[in-house]
């Protein structure tokens, strides 16, 4: 319940004041980091690590919309659902891995992947819709 309140102030922090989105996301990575070396519930870390990111994704996609006229925003709608099939194509995949690990940590691994994924689909619209100037 803790985390679910970090996170339900983070991103309203985030949505509020429009911050760096790379600075959020490294915040999220050291909580994350912090929370596995504890060595504990480390399946728990990943899984809130994913939910977060998850979470962010929202966040920065629907900050990227609103500037946007309606036929950028239907452009934008259609290459996220677009990417969307391809996500829950590569979660199955994930999903259907073995790695020989069983139980917990490949789970955990699993959502570290899964994150990956998502991570890199916020990079791309940080990089694309809000650090043009770089």
């Amino acid at each position: 319940m803790k985390q679910i309140i970090c996170l339900y102030i983070l991103l309203n922090t985030v949505i509020l004041q429009a911050q760096d989105f790379g600075k959020d996301l490294e915040h999220l990575a050291e909580i994350n980091q912090k929370c596995l070396d504890e060595g504990r519930f480390m399946l728990d870390c990943e899984r809130n690590y994913y939910t977060q990111i998850d979470s962010m994704l929202n966040v920065v996609y629907n900050h990227i919309r609103k500037p946007m006229t309606e036929e950028q925003k239907s452009d934008l709608k259609t290459a996220q659902l677009s990417w969307l099939k391809a996500r829950d194509k590569k979660f199955n995949e994930i999903n259907k891995e073995d790695m020989g690990l069983g139980g917990l940590d490949e789970m955990m691994i699993k959502y570290q992947k899964k994150a990956t994924y998502v991570l890199d689909r916020i990079n791309y619209f940080i990089k694309q819709y809000l650090n043009k100037d770089e």
